[in-house]
């Protein structure tokens, strides 16, 4: 059976190119996006400036210049 979906509620960037998440069943996680600035297309969130606008948007997390990810690549584990 696959594992159940959960949207993220509430994004906050923190120093460290971490992500405070909480989830709509209640779990909370930080995320460390430091791995992901090596990939091109998430590159630009090495500016703090862009990285520090994360929002929720339909249940996951967005930026301005139009990235996003997954919430299931989010979720604790």
């Amino acid at each position: 059976m696959p594992a159940a979906l959960h949207d993220v509620l509430s994004v906050r960037p923190l120093d460290g190119h971490l992500l405070r998440l909480r989830f709509d069943d209640g779990a909370e996680c930080l995320f460390d996006m430091t791995p992901w600035m090596e990939r091109p297309p998430y590159a630009p969130l090495r500016n703090p400036a862009l990285f520090n606008r994360a929002r929720v948007e339909f249940g996951t997390v967005t930026w301005p210049n139009g990235l996003d990810i997954d919430p299931e690549t989010l979720y604790p584990r």
